[in-house]
């Protein structure tokens, strides 16, 4: 998904937005919104999952390192309209 906003940037952050307009169907929203919760899983866990399904840390030894930490996407429906933010935070 291509035209994402850039809301905040910090160092040890960064929001990004993105509107999805037109005619809202049943099986649109519901695939917007499987694709939301495949993206938190993956976004929570940036560095894999064990089998047990624990997130996996970066491995550095020290902290700051700048690597990312976790992060996620919500899904609003407003007025016909569906607003998705996502946010990644880093290791600083």
């Amino acid at each position: 998904m291509n035209g994402w906003i850039n809301k905040s940037d910090d160092i040890d952050s960064i929001v990004e937005s993105k509107t999805i307009t037109g005619r809202m169907t049943k099986s649109r929203y519901k695939i917007i919104r499987q694709y939301v919760r495949i993206r938190n899983y993956h976004l929570q866990a940036p560095n894999g999952r064990s089998e047990n399904g624990y997130a996996y840390s970066c491995g550095h030894e020290w902290d700051c390192c700048g690597c990312p930490c976790g992060g996620g996407m919500k899904m609003e429906l407003k007025n016909g309209t569906i607003t998705l933010t996502r946010y990644q935070s880093y290791n600083y």
